[in-house]
């Protein structure tokens, strides 16, 4: 027996972990807007309740490039509005998303 054993043990999560959550979490919180989004691309096409890892990444990725392409447009339109959910779908879009899909090169730098 060693002279100073171990007695408990922490796991830590490496930063493709720490992506792979965000991005899930992501995705189970604001799963009715991207399965509207997933199935207006691919129509025929469900989205499942947990996708796998690389379609939520696919599904992040397509909705970030299609919002920076009309962001300008909507944000002339809808700069005055006070409606929570407008709030709520421009923190997804210029905020969550972004951080999700830049978190692992930030973590892993």
């Amino acid at each position: 027996m060693s002279p100073n054993p171990i007695t408990s043990l922490v796991p830590c999560m490496g930063p493709l972990h720490v992506d792979l959550n965000a991005d899930e979490d992501i995705v189970t919180n604001f799963l009715p807007f991207l399965r509207f989004v997933y199935e207006s691309i691919f129509p025929g096409k469900k989205l499942a309740d947990k996708p796998k890892p690389w379609r939520t990444q696919f599904l992040l990725e397509v909705t970030y490039g299609g919002w920076t392409s009309v962001r300008n447009a909507v944000q002339t339109v809808f700069h005055q509005s006070k409606n929570l959910q407008y709030g709520t779908l421009l923190n997804l879009l210029d905020n969550y998303i972004p951080l999700a899909l830049a978190s692992y090169n930030i973590l892993f730098n």
